[in-house]
């Protein structure tokens, strides 16, 4: 509580944790998926306060995980 929570979902593991380091430095926790259906489920766990998501995703286009966020 409190905190602010970021959520990257990115498939790319060195430009995830490069996004993570620079939301360390701004302040914000972080949480890291490369799957749209984790994102989706830690979405709904945590309510971050901004999400970073990247289109093309192994289980679902992120395009659709944009939908569903919405």
């Amino acid at each position: 509580p409190g905190d602010r929570v970021l959520l990257i979902v990115e498939n790319d593991l060195g430009f995830a944790r490069f996004l993570l380091e620079i939301a360390r430095e701004q302040g914000f926790k972080g949480l890291a998926t490369s799957f749209g259906a984790s994102a989706l489920t830690l979405t709904r766990e945590y309510k971050p306060d901004a999400v970073t998501l990247d289109i093309h995703l192994p289980d679902i286009d992120g395009w659709r995980v944009l939908e569903r966020l919405k």
